[in-house]
């Protein structure tokens, strides 16, 4: 391409302002815009040929053609987000069993909070504060393989109630050999609300709990 025909290009471009010069990919006005100048431009004792004008006029016939596939395929899946989103409301009323860690502790009373072993285990929890700070630790003492609840008083380790907010549960256990054994943290309650959380859906059980959809492992009646 001669270069009068760059250096007007160029000048129109800046002249359609700094923020559309400086996308990545332009968009098909910005397209037009450059093709008609470099039309309007070109040197006339060496004017594009024929060929080079389709090529052109191909390359922004694909441009618009990609640029309507990419409108349909978002349009898809904004409608394939509604029909999930609508399936998630049938989980209202439902008791669901979730894999979390969280316990939620409000006015001194934590969320109802279990764990399953896969063996017979000696097991301990270490409570976290919202920041990731141990407040507490727990010794459950042995317990058999199955699920079992675990009570938290909300306190600290001098016995102080500690404030209201989401804290961590960390499990550990040990079998009587000392090696480590599977331990599943969960918490189970009915739906009692749905909310999205930077799009991803939450549920809302009866004990408080807030789970996300994706934790959820069990769904009964």
């Amino acid at each position: 391409m001669p270069e009068s025909v760059n250096a007007a290009t160029a000048s129109t471009v800046g002249s359609q302002g700094v923020a559309a010069a400086s996308k990545t990919d332009l968009d098909m006005n910005a397209f037009l815009v450059m093709f008609t100048t470099q039309l309007q431009h070109q040197d006339p004792t060496n004017p594009l040929k024929s060929h080079e004008l389709a090529a052109q006029l191909a390359q922004f016939t694909s441009v618009q053609k990609l640029t309507e596939l990419n409108a349909g395929v978002q349009r898809q899946t904004q409608l394939l987000a509604s029909v999930h989103h609508g399936q998630m409301l049938a989980l209202l009323g439902r008791t669901v069993t979730a894999v979390s860690d969280a316990v939620k502790l409000t006015d001194g009373a934590a969320t109802p909070f279990g764990f399953t072993l896969k063996s017979p285990a000696r097991v301990t929890a270490a409570i976290l504060a919202p920041d990731g700070t141990p407040v507490r630790r727990l010794d459950l003492g042995g317990k058999a393989a199955g699920t079992h609840e675990l009570a938290w008083d909300g306190k600290n380790e001098e016995g102080a109630p500690l404030p209201d907010g989401t804290y961590t549960v960390r499990l550990s256990a040990v079998d009587a050999d000392g090696n480590a054994v599977s331990v599943l943290p969960r918490v189970s309650g009915v739906v009692r609300a749905l909310r999205f959380d930077a799009g991803n859906p939450v549920l809302t059980l009866d004990t408080g709990a807030e789970v996300p959809i994706e934790a959820v492992s069990e769904v009964t009646a």
